[in-house]
């Protein structure tokens, strides 16, 4: 169980805390990048990779297992408190951006990337066609095994992204289903929790209250 950061750059601010419980990987090369780490002791692996200058990587998350992020020419990552990975791979380039919101459940072998790395153009203009564009994934939002989150998405709060699903270029309201490839808008006004229960009972004193808190938001999105 080791933190290993190689800053080869001029006035990186690292801000990670000294305790951990996993395998803390951090690279840097380039100057005027901001890593801000509020917690890693449910952290299992992580490795953090930044290229250029003015990059930034901020993250207060409840569980990690493993997690790799590669951050190029001014881009950005955020991950939000209290959010779960079980495993992803992130990449952001081109200064853009990356937005998870907190709370979050985010499955096996997810990746989001707001670059295709490659460019494709257009014969008659020489214009690129395929641009990189920032992804933001809402509050409480639970991406599913295998999703692949790609430039220019949205997912609003409340929402849930199905197994294998491949979202690009499209903005999704709160509280829906997300699904298919490429995904489409499967069903809208569903709420979901981190544990089962085969009905939710309104009149339960016993409703776990962060449960009831995205309850409540999701019913004031729909106007219920």
């Amino acid at each position: 169980m080791a933190i290993i950061v190689s800053d080869q750059g001029l006035n990186n601010i690292l801000d990670i805390p000294s305790e951990a419980k996993g395998n803390i990987e951090i690279s840097i090369s380039g100057n005027n990048n901001h890593v801000k780490i509020q917690n890693l002791r449910r952290v299992d692996n992580l490795k953090l990779t930044i290229q250029g200058d003015n990059g930034v990587f901020e993250m207060d998350p409840f569980r990690i297992g493993r997690l790799s992020v590669l951050i190029k020419n001014g881009s950005s990552v955020t991950i939000g408190r209290a959010t779960s990975i079980e495993s992803a791979q992130i990449l952001a380039d081109h200064s853009t951006q990356v937005q998870i919101g907190e709370d979050c459940m985010i499955s096996y072998n997810v990746q989001m990337r707001t670059t295709d790395a490659h460019g494709i153009y257009s014969l008659t203009s020489g214009e690129r066609l395929n641009p990189a564009g920032d992804i933001k994934i809402g509050e409480h939002v639970w991406l599913g095994q295998g999703a692949l989150i790609s430039k220019g998405s949205v997912i609003s709060r409340n929402s849930v992204v199905g197994a294998s699903s491949f979202v690009q270029n499209k903005s999704f309201p709160p509280s829906c289903v997300i699904a298919g490839t490429p995904a489409s808008l499967i069903k809208k006004g569903v709420i979901w929790d981190r544990r089962e229960a085969d009905k939710v009972e309104f009149s339960d004193d016993s409703m776990d209250p962060q449960f009831e808190r995205w309850w409540n938001i999701a019913r004031l999105d729909a106007e219920l």
